[in-house]
This record gives structure tokens, sequence and C-alpha cells, in this order.
């Protein structure tokens, strides 16, 4: 308890030197070596600057003072409920840095000739499973250990701390078969969409009717209360829908972070206008900067797809192009009249600004 608060303020560079030795002992580097393969490195890497990259590793370092701060008023379940969950999302940041390329591909192939082949690179690479079970399993104890202390109000007697140790095994094995009829640990989660999220809800419900219903053909539900299955169904959803989306929200960040070349207009804020801004997010050999939309439907000024805002409609183009310092208009209308394209054109021609259509930036 002693070192608790020192450790929790020192969290980022032991944590920076944990992902350091572990990523040079999987690419066979020497551990103690000098290199650009740090963790505020592989940020810069990926498009943020060195000023906030210095801020993002503050905050997360704020984060673990506040922990230890906190740690002074609330239980330690409370603080260790709390930290568990911030080192996960810290653990699958990792596993997003670990994918940035920052050795040289013949660098690497010396290495590898020279020292041979590693097992834990197979492990990291090739078994993400592994880990997205291994989270899971915290994940569900920290769903059920939470459910009691919301339902009996940060207070667990000897009693309540029997129950959960003897009835944990259970909810786990039955959760887990659950999870892998459900496909759970199929997913590929940079890509999470909302039908991954409902896959998910339908395999938390299932599970937690089907611990309940265990819990009650073991136990008769003696001792038990039924408020915590409640509670532990809406906890584990959360944490569960949480761990599988912060890779895509990692992603999101660093992707509006890097964006930088030609400043873009597209025009058409429906699917094809947003499948062009997922193509200009995904695609950073375009150079593209998206700085806003402009729709025909002047009812979706204001709105914002992915981050980006819809500026106006076509009478704003010409404001929205000078005050905006547009290089290029992408024009992602496919059923729009002929007349339409080319008053866009005629526009684009007058304010010599470059213009494609939606086919032009498409890959081949």
């Amino acid at each position: 308890m002693v070192l608790f608060m020192p450790i929790l303020i020192l969290a980022v560079p032991i944590f920076d030197t944990m992902f350091v030795t572990l990523m040079r002992s999987v690419n066979s580097r020497k551990v103690f070596q000098g290199g650009k393969d740090h963790l505020s490195h592989r940020m810069v890497v990926l498009g943020l600057s060195e000023k906030k990259t210095v801020a993002a590793l503050y905050s997360v370092g704020m984060v673990f003072g506040a922990i230890s701060i906190l740690s002074m008023f609330v239980s330690m379940a409370v603080t260790g409920i709390l930290l568990l969950l911030v080192v996960i999302s810290l653990v699958y940041f990792a596993v997003f840095l670990g994918k940035v390329k920052v050795y040289g591909q013949e660098e690497l192939n010396h290495l590898k000739k020279k020292n041979g082949s590693v097992v834990l690179n197979t492990i990291v690479f090739h078994k993400r499973r592994i880990l997205e079970v291994g989270v899971d399993f915290i994940l569900i104890c920290l769903a059920y250990i939470s459910a009691n202390l919301l339902r009996y109000e940060g207070i667990l007697t000897v009693d309540s701390q029997d129950i959960i140790i003897k009835s944990l095994p259970v909810i786990l094995i039955v959760k887990y078969l659950v999870f892998f009829k459900f496909g759970i640990y199929r997913g590929m989660w940079r890509y999470v969409s909302v039908m991954d999220l409902v896959n998910i809800f339908k395999a938390v419900s299932f599970a937690s009717i089907a611990s309940a219903i265990m819990i009650l053909f073991i136990w008769r539900f003696h001792g038990f209360s039924r408020t915590v299955f409640i509670i532990d169904w809406l906890m584990l959803f959360l944490f569960i829908s949480g761990s599988r989306v912060l890779e895509r929200v990692y992603k999101e960040i660093f992707d509006q972070a890097s964006l930088a070349g030609k400043k873009v207009l597209i025009y058409g804020a429906g699917d094809a206008g947003e499948f062009v801004l997922r193509e200009i997010k995904n695609n950073k050999l375009l150079h593209y900067e998206p700085v806003g939309f402009l729709d025909d439907d002047e009812e979706k000024t204001g709105h914002r797809i992915h981050g980006v805002p819809v500026l106006g409609s076509r009478k704003d183009m010409e404001r929205i192009i000078k005050t905006r310092e547009i290089n290029e208009v992408i024009i992602a209308m496919p059923k729009a009249s002929r007349y339409v394209i080319e008053d866009i054109i005629g526009c684009c021609n007058s304010l010599d600004v470059k213009y494609k259509k939606i086919s032009d930036i498409l890959p081949k």
C-alpha cells in the first residue's frame, strides 16, 4: 500500500518501459539499445503533433494520479476496479500502437535470421483472441463484483464475499460458452459496427439469463440478490462493448489527427459522401484534409458526419471555397442531374479550384 501511490504516479514511464521491452523482444532487438520506438515516437508517426503527444501522455498520467488520490477516499475494491479498467484501456492502446511500423524491414529480416524466430511474436500478433479471452475474464469478474458493490452500497459482508467466490466460476463458464456461441471472438474490432454491438448485446443478455438460470438451478437463489444480476447485465454490456470499441476509437482519433494535405470539400452529404469521407480517412495516400460537406438539402446544414460538418448548400459554395481556402471539390452525388453537376463544375472553374467525381478517388 505504501508503494501504491508512487507506482500510479509513475504509471506512464513504467508502462512505456514495459511496452518497449515487449516490442523489442518480439522483434528480436536488444532491449537496452536506443531507438525511436517508444509510445511517444509511435504516436508522432501516426500523425499526432509533438505537443499533442506530450499532452496525451500527461493526461494519462493525470488519470492515474487521480486514481491514487481517490484511493484515499474510497475502498480498495472500487479503486481496484477503476484501475483495472484504465489498465485494460492502456493494453488495447499498446496493441494499437504495436502495429505501427517503426523498424525497417531489412533490419527486422536481419535480426530474425540472426536470432531465430521468437515464440512471443506468434503469441502477440497471431493469437489476438487469447488477449480478448483474457480481458473478458477480467471484465466478467469486474462486472459481477461491481454489481454486488452497487447493490450493497459499496460494502461486501463476509457472506456476500462467499457468495461471489462460489458463484463466479459458474458465471464465468456459462458466459464464455455463450460468447463463443455468438461469435464474440471472431470480430475485427477496428471495423466495429452497430450490428457488432447488437450481437454483443444479444450475447451478454443471453449469457446473463443463462447465468441466472444456473444459479437458480444450483442454489435456488438462496442468499442471492436478483438485482445483482440486472446490474451485472448492464455493467457487462458496457464493459464488453466498450473494450471492443476501443480500437475503433483510437483509430478514429489518430486518423483525424493525421489528416493533412489538400483541403477538400465534399459535395453531397448522403451515403456516397459518407463513403468518400471514410475512404479519405482510411487512405492516407490521397493526402486530403476534409473540411466539410455541402448538400442541396438545407436541413442537413449544421449537422456532422463522422465529425465533419455540413457547411451549407450550393448557394454557399463560392463563399465557403473562398473563406475555407478549399483546394479541391469532390462531387459525391451519383444521382444528381446533369444541370446540377455542370453548375458545380462551373463554380469550381470560375474559382480556379480543382474538382473530382466520386469515381476518381475510389480504388481501382
